[in-house]
């Protein structure tokens, strides 16, 4: 059962709590902002107050690997930079050379418009939990299909030269699980749901396959966006689907966020607002 799609740009007001640890804000409130989905990645969703600092530090540190590491390719691709960083120049690149001490592979840095901007993604399993699977530590993911903005030049295929982008599975994930914790409770409310994804999010817990995976529907076609997140209920649990990148191919990800609360009022979501109609009024004539 679908609940909500989220729309690309909205401002909430602070929730009263860090919405990661859920400890309360102190007062005087000293909690900051946050975006749902990453500025780096065109977030225009901002949850006022929302974040203690401690949260806030591992939050970023997963955010500012995924988006200077995992993601740089596909962002240059797409024409979007950060605040404060730095406009990219070039890309890592790498050929393998027997022989040599570092793993055999010779690293360069090419300039971004020498580079054929190749890119991919990795093809995760569902979510273990909703196969009733225990949980356990580590992932089922394999390479996605390489992509390409431009094709390779024949010197590249002949001497092996490849883009390089450093992928940490693990990051990757719990930034899914950022974005879909976030996302639900600035959509449903801290009392909708038991939460599972605090502790992925903030790395105490490292059986994430277990919560968070590819998408049923992974390639979905959805408007062009930067993002598109949807939230729904399905086998019991409230689950959000996260797809970024959707215009570069990448795949649609899934993580669990909890288990709906018994004061959960599914029919209050999909309520028609009232419309309370002015009565017509006689006014005299002059």
């Amino acid at each position: 059962m679908k609940l909500r799609t989220l729309p690309e740009s909205k401002t909430y007001g602070p929730p009263g709590m860090c919405i990661y640890c859920r400890t309360p804000e102190p007062d005087p409130p000293r909690y900051t902002r946050e975006h749902i989905v990453a500025y780096g990645l065109r977030g225009n969703l901002v949850f006022r107050r929302a974040v203690c600092q401690t949260c806030r530090d591992k939050t970023h540190e997963i955010e500012e690997f995924c988006l200077q590491e995992t993601f740089r390719v596909p962002r240059i691709v797409a024409g979007w930079r950060s605040r404060h960083s730095p406009e990219p120049t070039t890309v890592r690149t790498g050929r393998p050379t027997p022989g040599m001490a570092s793993e055999g592979v010779e690293w360069t840095d090419t300039p971004i418009e020498d580079a054929p901007l190749a890119y991919g993604s990795l093809t995760f399993a569902r979510p273990g939990i909703l196969f009733g699977r225990a949980p356990h530590e580590g992932f089922h993911v394999r390479p996605g299909r390489p992509l390409a903005h431009k094709p390779y030049p024949e010197e590249w295929k002949k001497a092996g030269t490849t883009i390089i982008a450093t992928v940490k599975p693990a990051l990757w994930c719990r930034m899914i699980a950022k974005i879909a914790d976030a996302a639900a409770v600035a959509e449903l409310g801290f009392g909708a749901f038991e939460p599972c994804l605090p502790a992925i999010i903030l790395g105490d817990d490292k059986n994430i396959g277990h919560l968070v995976g590819r998408a049923r529907q992974s390639r979905v076609k959805v408007p062009s966006a930067p993002y598109h997140i949807e939230l729904f209920i399905e086998t019991g649990y409230v689950i959000a689907r996260v797809h970024v990148f959707p215009d570069l191919g990448f795949n649609a990800m899934e993580a669990i966020v909890g288990t709906p609360s018994p004061a959960f009022n599914v029919r209050a979501l999909h309520a028609p607002k009232q419309i309370l109609r002015a009565r017509p009024v006689k006014l005299p004539l002059i």
